[in-house]
């Protein structure tokens, strides 16, 4: 059959159905709900917090020449976030570098000097034994050798000081740029360009934001059902997203009035959706097994007046109102008006509306 001849089947179709007041059927694909024996959750509410906060400080002290990033501004480990003035610091470590230099020269002066002198000293002893020098002559070579080790040896001392100058130096010139301790994003700015900052002086407030926590506050009969590491399913509303995460920590401290534990779940957050502050909500299992209806995630549609499925009934679709209680292996636990082994459309539902007759590609087999 060529498409013209296809589409004018479809056409006439179409037109039969108008025809008898009906719409034409849609082609779906179907599963069946099924009861089965699941582990009960409920649902827990709690909030986005940052793993990490930090008050970046100034080591020293000086006029800031850059300013930080703005609020809001994600930031890498390492990177500048301000730079204080460093003039007078700059000239004292030329004067220092200087210094180290001298001290460098001097030890090289008096090696050679100590090589000589070893040479002397050794020269005066091969003549003592033939009379052509005098005992006298080769012990002042002696002293004179001794005199040039002791005078190296203060000399790498002063070099070992002029470095060690030179090197706090550098460290107080570093630390008059300031950098992020860690990925994040900047929630606080401190200071401007031309402000003094005293040392300790607070210039940003950073919070990493590459991974965060969800703390649940959850109740004591269900703590014992959460394994460290055990993957969580969350629901952030504000952020529309629905990540998983792992139970990082559970604190053992009640909330003696809610008779609540906390427990903290770390989720990834690459993208930087997920901020401080946020309410979440996470299914978490209460250690019961219950019976109950369950139907394929693609089964159902949530709207702005609910969710609803639509089930295969009389060769027709017929909406059904859902109220999903949790999700389990793909599949949603729900109450609905609806008994198991019926046929619920899984493909093809979003085009369906009320009543309209139905043809079958093919059904999905039963979850087992």
């Amino acid at each position: 059959m060529t498409l013209a001849t296809l589409t004018i089947v479809l056409f006439e179709t179409q037109f039969a159905f108008a025809q008898e007041g009906g719409p034409p059927p849609a082609l779906v694909r179907v599963a069946t709900a099924e009861m089965q024996q699941v582990q009960q959750k409920r649902l827990i509410t709690g909030r986005i917090q940052a793993i990490s906060q930090s008050n970046v400080a100034a080591a020293e002290p000086g006029r800031v020449l850059q300013a930080p990033p703005d609020p809001g501004t994600i930031v890498k480990a390492g990177q500048v976030l301000v730079r204080v003035d460093a003039e007078l610091l700059k000239h004292q470590r030329q004067a220092a570098a200087a210094q180290v230099a001298e001290a460098e020269a001097q030890i090289s002066r008096v090696k050679a000097d100590l090589a000589l002198a070893t040479r002397m000293r050794a020269r005066f002893a091969s003549l003592v034994p033939t009379d052509a020098a005098s005992k006298t002559e080769f012990d002042q070579a002696v002293r004179d050798e001794a005199a040039t080790k002791a005078e190296l040896i203060l000399a790498e001392a002063m070099l070992a000081q002029r470095r060690a100058d030179l090197a706090a130096i550098d460290e107080q010139l570093d630390r008059k740029t300031i950098k992020a301790p860690f990925d994040g994003t900047i929630i606080t700015k401190s200071t401007e360009v031309g402000e003094w900052l005293n040392q300790g002086g607070v210039v940003a407030t950073l919070i990493a934001t590459h991974q965060v926590d969800a703390v649940l506050d959850v109740p004591e009969a269900m703590v014992r059902h959460l394994a460290r590491d055990a993957e969580v399913s969350l629901d952030v509303a504000a952020s529309g997203t629905t990540p998983k995460g792992k139970v990082y920590r559970v604190v053992p401290s009640a909330n003696r009035t809610a008779r609540t534990f906390p427990v903290w779940v770390r989720v990834d957050n690459a993208e930087g959706k997920l901020m401080p502050g946020m309410s979440v909500d996470a299914e978490l299992p209460t250690g019961n097994m219950i019976e109950a209806i369950t139907v394929p995630r693609d089964a159902v549609q949530v709207t702005n007046t609910g969710a609803q499925l639509y089930a295969a009934r009389g060769g027709t679709a017929v909406p059904v109102p859902v109220n999903i209680q949790f999700a389990t292996n793909g599949r949603f636990v729900i109450q609905a008006p609806l008994q198991p082994g019926e046929q619920v459309v899984i493909e093809g539902n979003e085009r369906l509306f009320p009543g309209q007759p139905l043809q079958i590609q093919s059904e999905q087999p039963p979850n087992r």
